[in-house]
């Protein structure tokens, strides 16, 4: 999501940084953005010359990464502005056989730089300035020589989005580099959204931060921090932590988790809606261990949903998703299973939601392991099964072959007994319907049909009227 000013600031500035509107142009093949070999020379060097740090985290085997550095970092106005920034790479591995920058000695994605170099300083700058083990990618994080974070956002983005990106740091920094028309206006414009973003009438207040959530103002971020502190009114700490999720501002992510941890089981709650907006790696962990202490059921749940949409293959998610399939609350056991649909189950997943169709104690739990394990049966038998990073897995073959195995032996007779034994019409009728879909070479729609017995738009309202009130998902990116 895109987090900009008002529209004639937004032009000033654009317009100031990036040489007008004109469309980008690659630049001439010995122009490259410089990296720093080192963290440690990085920071160094912004203390001196009192620049702003551009940190750009990256990976291998992920498309959005490599079009990083064969359209982004080949665009003309990207690299003129990068002069103005201490410019830092961070990425595990190697890329000895990448040709987007030809430099002998150095590293085919990026140049300047060696393979040894971007990987130690990917280590370096995340313990640094994440303190994470893990970090979402591609990712651009601005910090100031102090190493304040300005402006931080994860996932892929176009190349003229990472221009305005640039420029706001660039104006965060130091707004004198700007026109002072501009300026004035952006400080007027601050100061009263964020006195409405206080006020006590509530649809001041909702319009202001509907505001504020589409602005990375480094004021606008401690103003959503503070909003969030135990001292403030648990109604506008709720419409903070919102902002924040609506707006996907990874700046906010510690704050994020240290709600985590908070009394208010609501508060909880939107805390865990907003990291699954978010969708980074790094919540992964502090999710999965709020799992075991968390009381209340529906926050558990939650909690698996957000960990598999983070990263459906992480280990430490794939974890909490069997132990929330094994969960002894029902409502655990079956936003488990419908999170078994962003991941590429193996046999004993899928073993498990043929068990929990044929026997759960809860109709809707096994209404929903009906759903799962069919429409995953289909994937498989499809070849329409979840890829990793845009390419099937690699053990994807063998995997089809026990779960198509699988449907035959135990899922097609668990749906031929609920169809003819259930004790809810409406789970036996579901039941056949799963079975006709298995049968049946055409789509057939699943989910309109599972709406009878559990709304996944509806499962999560942080308003406490789930039965009234929809809200959306944030998915996976």
């Amino acid at each position: 999501m895109t987090r900009l000013f008002n529209l004639p600031i937004l032009l000033g500035i654009f317009v100031f940084f990036s040489g007008g509107p004109s469309a980008p142009e690659h630049a001439a093949a010995n122009e490259k953005i410089v990296w720093e070999t080192s963290w440690a020379n990085a920071v160094k060097r912004a203390k001196a010359e009192n620049r702003p740090i551009m940190i750009h985290f990256n990976m291998n085997d992920e498309p959005a990464c490599r079009n990083m550095a064969k359209d982004h970092f080949r665009n003309k106005r990207v690299i003129e502005l990068s002069k103005q920034f201490v410019c830092v790479v961070g990425s595990l591995g190697t890329h000895e056989e990448e040709t987007v920058f030809q430099e002998e000695g150095k590293c085919g994605r990026f140049g300047t730089v060696t393979c040894q170099e971007h990987s130690k300083t990917e280590i370096a700058a995340r313990s640094t300035v994440m303190e994470s083990s893990r970090v979402t990618a591609p990712q651009f994080v601005f910090v100031t020589p102090d190493l304040d974070v300005m402006v931080r956002r994860p996932w892929d983005l176009p190349s003229s989005e990472l221009i305005a990106l640039m420029g706001r740091a660039l104006y965060y920094f130091n707004p004198s580099l700007s026109p002072e028309a501009i300026d004035k206006r952006a400080s007027e414009l601050m100061k009263r959204l964020l006195d409405e973003g206080k006020s006590d009438n509530a649809a001041t207040r909702k319009k202001a931060m509907d505001a504020l959530a589409k602005r990375d103002d480094p004021k606008v971020i401690q103003f959503l921090i503070r909003q969030t502190k135990p001292d403030v009114d648990l109604v506008k700490r709720i419409e903070a932590v919102q902002a924040i999720g609506d707006a996907v501002n990874a700046t906010c992510l510690p704050a994020l988790l240290k709600l985590l941890k908070d009394r208010s089981p609501r508060l909880r709650l939107v805390t865990m809606v907003a990291l699954g907006k978010l969708g980074m790696r790094e919540c992964i962990e502090p999710v999965a261990k709020v799992f075991g202490v968390e009381s209340s059921s529906e926050n558990k749940a939650l909690a698996v949903r957000t960990a598999i949409t983070c990263d459906p293959d992480d280990k430490t998610a794939r974890k909490l998703l069997n132990k929330g399939l094994k969960a002894s609350k029902s409502q655990i056991r079956l936003h488990s299973a419908r999170a078994c649909l962003e991941v590429a189950v193996d046999k004993n997943e899928f073993s498990k939601l043929i068990k929990m169709a044929r026997g759960d104690t809860d109709m809707k739990a096994r209404a929903v392991g009906c759903h799962a394990s069919t429409t995953l049966a289909i994937r498989y038998r499809d070849n329409l099964a979840l890829t990793v990073d845009g390419r099937k897995r690699a053990d994807f073959a063998l995997r089809r072959k026990k779960i198509l195995a699988l449907t035959k032996s135990k899922l097609r007779p668990a749906l031929r007994k609920i169809a003819a034994g259930d004790k809810e019409e409406s789970l036996r009728e579901f039941a056949s319907l799963c079975l006709s879909a298995l049968d049946s070479q055409e789509f057939v729609d699943l989910d309109s049909d599972l709406e009878e017995f559990f709304n996944d738009e509806e499962a999560f309202d942080p308003d406490g009227s789930s039965k009234k009130k929809r809200r959306g998902r944030g998915g996976r990116r």
